[in-house]
């Protein structure tokens, strides 16, 4: 599929995929980039800088920078399996509703989950039950090291979060609603990502395995480490 130097990666189940490494997902120049899976296409807005180290990666500058999905991807309301996987580097700590945004909404969902950082750690926050509730990881992540973060939802209405590979907490509910659109990487309604993302994979109806989740780590840690 031409991943740029993530050829092992976890494709089954796959349903969205973006990588300013690699000329098929970015051209190296315009302001739009394509899924390296399925037609979606992303606009970059206000001037999102492409790094040319580490093999691509999208610089956010925490202002007004944000990157806006043509299309929502909608991730069900906690019901369905699910993972979003992101490499991210960040000194961010921020802690608050919407800030340290890798994978929202802008608005126009409307919003029922951010996935970033918070207090320096990996956060989900999602709408349940009419209040927003936030649920933070325990790793250090924002030391301005690249990590490989990533959120599996499980059909269950409970989530895994990893980082770099490894387990680092679970979520015992991560219900949400209104099917939980996701549009914005790099942002969300409120709040711009102060920091970098590169690749960012997207599996619809599938949890990822601790196994999976590791093979993803392992086939791209050479680039970023």
């Amino acid at each position: 599929m031409g991943f740029s130097r993530g050829p092992n990666i976890v494709t089954d189940g796959l349903t969205f995929a973006i990588d300013a490494g690699s000329v098929r997902s970015y051209p190296g120049s315009g302001t739009t980039i394509s899924s390296l899976k399925g037609t979606m296409t992303g606009t970059l807005v206000n001037g999102v800088t492409i790094g040319t180290t580490n093999g691509g990666f999208l610089a956010f500058d925490g202002a007004n920078d944000r990157l806006t999905l043509n299309t929502n991807i909608n991730l069900g309301n906690g019901n369905l399996a699910w993972t979003v996987s992101a490499w991210a580097r960040s000194t961010t700590t921020t802690n608050s509703l919407g800030h340290g945004a890798i994978a929202s909404n802008d608005g126009s969902g409307p919003v029922y989950s951010v996935m970033g950082i918070n207090s320096g750690k990996i956060v989900y926050w999602t709408y349940q039950s009419n209040a927003w509730a936030q649920k933070l990881g325990v790793t250090t992540v924002n030391d301005g090291n690249w990590h490989l973060l990533t959120w599996v939802n499980n059909a269950n209405y409970t989530m895994d979060m990893y980082v770099d590979g490894v387990f680092d907490k679970n979520v015992t509910n991560s219900t949400s609603g209104n099917n939980n659109p996701i549009d914005a990487i790099g942002n969300s309604w409120t709040n711009i990502f102060d920091g970098d993302i590169a690749p960012v994979y997207f599996y619809q109806g599938k949890a990822l395995s601790a196994a999976e989740v590791l093979q993803n780590y392992n086939a791209q840690k050479n680039r970023f480490i």
